[in-house]
């Protein structure tokens, strides 16, 4: 839940005007009319001796629109209202007297919500008895599918059932655009008109949001969704959409989006497979206001696939935020269908440059090219020498991948419970690094775990091979695994303790015996691969970090290698995993000197309660060697 008081104003009223200022104060070629709440080209006085001249606004709360259009090629001004709610007809009265053109007319671009048409009417039938324009025309926007049929539309203002049919939604900047590079490359009225009305007429938007928003001075959000679902088809203003779901992966939201737009009555005579030669589309991904970009790229990305599988040709795509509602955790999604006697003109119009605050020229510049979405894995280094055909060259096929002896017998279950009791403990080690760290290090442990376990699989591209005439490529290839799919700085200890071990075994390889590595060589190969990790790390115990468990882990294995006792491997193996538990809880009264743990509050306060959970990474690896140590005793 948004907190109501989140926004940074005394008074909301206040908000609005001091947004227009500092858009105006940081882009010269804008003016502001402050009392009126207007933006203009401050060269609106050559503009419209030249040019049709473009006047649009609505309610503030979906910036950049309006004010963030305003700029050659674009609309020559725009008038806010305060948020999520129309100008008056007097401010637009105002707007329209500065900049409509006498000799060449003006256009008003207007989102379909019942105050923004009937404030913008007033003032332009206004503006014809005064005599401001020899012609004005108006196009309104309705591009929201997600208003279906039968439904009533609600007013964003009253919230009352209305006949105002669709919304207007994100695919008004397109209307912006297009009418704009009309208008600065010379042509009239009429056919300015006319480019806009051809956009609108083939426009369909579909919104879905985590969250609603939070108005400025009000209480909080006016409706709650749960912290696992999405609602589809809601209005900018946060109004009721036609559905709520449970929350799915990017892939199935964005499919479901487009399948609503494609099966709309606007797009499904456009684009339906029954057309023997469909219209090609624009696409347009919209952030409503909070999504972060790595999900507006991921989100983007799914559209062009689905398009792409529905043999839907993407003549330009567009990723930003072009039309937010405050903070809504959301996108939208837009198409426009272009028919193939339009694709020159309009594809003209999308690329002539505007030079405003909102628009990226360079974005959707060129045809989009599908090849960088599907990347397919290319084995390099020594991806290629741990692969399975390299293997089968040397080896048997069964042997090089299924493996046989030891390692398929003790070391592939060890791997296996290692990787499963990483994953058990996944939440209890995310709920210690919310605390410790960036909430990162549970998912991390799990994703390296999962792509361990996924390489055991025959179905898998990159296989963990389980040669026992090389063991060492065993070792590697699951520090390639982890390299891929953990990151950070624990992927990276773990990476390199892995190359050091297999680097050790490599050169004991002559030497293992039938039944693996004995327990001298496993504290030899443990130590030696300690010694070069802590030449890449400063990390050591006592610093309340995972070495806390992996140093007395090896230590204890060293230790029960130069025993007189004669201990087995699985005797040192369980003493070692206890000593590594120890490590372990000990960290929880450690004051942390190294890793993201430093950067937290209290660390001089021994008694807080921070203190009485133990370091997520330490915590971590205790579970790897408790889940080694399980499969062992099992195999006994």
């Amino acid at each position: 839940m948004s907190h109501p008081d989140k926004y940074l104003l005394n008074d909301p009223k206040d908000l609005v005007v001091e947004s227009l200022q500092g858009l105006c104060a940081t882009h010269n070629f804008l003016g502001l009319d402050g009392p009126n709440k207007v933006v203009f080209c401050k060269d609106y006085e050559d503009i419209k001796e030249n040019q049709v001249t473009l006047i649009s606004g609505g309610g503030s709360g979906h910036e950049p629109a309006h004010a963030g259009y305003v700029g050659s090629g674009m609309l020559t001004a725009a008038v806010a209202g305060q948020v999520f709610a129309s100008p008056s007809s007097g401010q637009i009265l105002k707007a329209l007297r500065r900049v409509a053109s006498p000799d060449h007319g003006s256009l008003i671009i207007v989102k379909n919500y019942t105050g923004d048409v009937i404030n913008f009417g007033r003032a332009i039938e206004r503006a014809r008895w005064e005599g401001i324009v020899k012609d004005i025309k108006m196009v309104i926007v309705a591009d929201d599918v997600g208003v279906t049929s039968g439904q009533e539309a609600r007013d964003p203002e009253t919230g009352e059932a209305s006949d105002v049919g669709r919304r207007g939604l994100a695919g008004t900047v397109l209307v912006h655009k297009v009418a704009g590079a009309a208008a600065a490359l010379g042509e009239s009225l009429d056919e300015v008109y006319r480019a806009a009305q051809s956009v609108t007429s083939n426009l369909a938007t579909i919104g879905v949001s985590l969250s609603t928003c939070t108005v400025p001075g009000s209480s909080g959000e006016s409706r709650h969704l749960g912290p696992k679902e999405v609602e589809f088809g809601l209005g900018i203003h946060g109004e009721p959409g036609f559905e709520t779901k449970p929350l799915e992966t990017v892939k199935d939201t964005v499919t479901q989006m487009l399948r609503k737009i494609l099966e709309s009555p606007e797009m499904r005579t456009k684009l339906g497979r029954h057309q023997t030669k469909p219209h090609s589309v624009v696409l347009l991904v919209n952030n409503l206001g909070s999504t972060t970009l790595l999900e507006m790229n991921a989100a983007t990305r799914e559209a062009l696939l689905y398009l792409r599988s529905h043999h839907v040709r993407v003549l330009r795509a567009y990723t930003g935020a072009f039309v937010t509602a405050l903070d809504m955790h959301g996108i939208s999604i837009t198409l426009l269908a272009v028919h193939e006697s339009r694709e020159k003109a309009i594809l003209r119009y999308l690329s002539h440059e505007a030079h405003v605050p909102g628009w990226n020229n360079a974005s959707g510049a060129s045809e989009v090219s599908l090849s960088a979405l599907t990347i397919p894995l290319r084995k390099e280094g020594s991806q290629t020498l741990l692969s399975a055909e390299n293997l089968a060259a040397h080896n048997a096929p069964e042997v090089a991948v299924e493996g046989s002896g030891f390692l398929r017998d003790v070391w592939k279950p060890a791997i296996i419970a290692a990787c499963e009791s990483a994953i058990e403990v996944e939440p209890t080690v995310t709920r210690y690094d919310t605390v410790w760290g960036d909430a990162d290090c549970g998912l991390t442990l799990k994703s390296g775990a999962t792509a361990i376990m996924d390489g055991f699989s025959k179905d898998a591209d990159f296989h963990i091979p389980l040669d026992t005439k090389a063991p060492d490529h065993t070792i590697a290839a699951i520090s390639e695994l982890v390299e891929d799919s953990m990151g950070g700085t624990s992927g990276g200890l773990y990476c390199i303790m892995l190359d050091a071990v297999a680097a050790q075994i490599q050169g004991l390889t002559s030497e293992i015996g039938n039944d693996g590595l004995t327990l001298t060589q496993w504290a030899q190969c443990l130590t030696a691969a300690l010694e070069t990790l802590q030449r890449y790390t400063t990390a050591r115990k006592g610093h309340r970090t995972l070495m806390d468990s992996l140093i007395p882990f090896i230590e204890s294995f060293g230790q029960s290698a130069s025993s007189d006792q004669q201990e087995t491997t699985l005797q040192a193996l369980s003493k070692a995993v206890e000593a590594a538990r120890q490590g372990m809880e000990a960290t929880k009264k450690m004051v942390p000197r190294r890793g993201r743990a430093t950067y937290i509050g209290d660390q001089g306060s021994a008694d807080s309660e921070k203190y009485q959970i133990p370091d997520p990474g330490a915590y971590g690896l205790v579970a790897i060697f408790e889940g080694i140590l399980k499969a062992n005793q099992g195999s006994q």
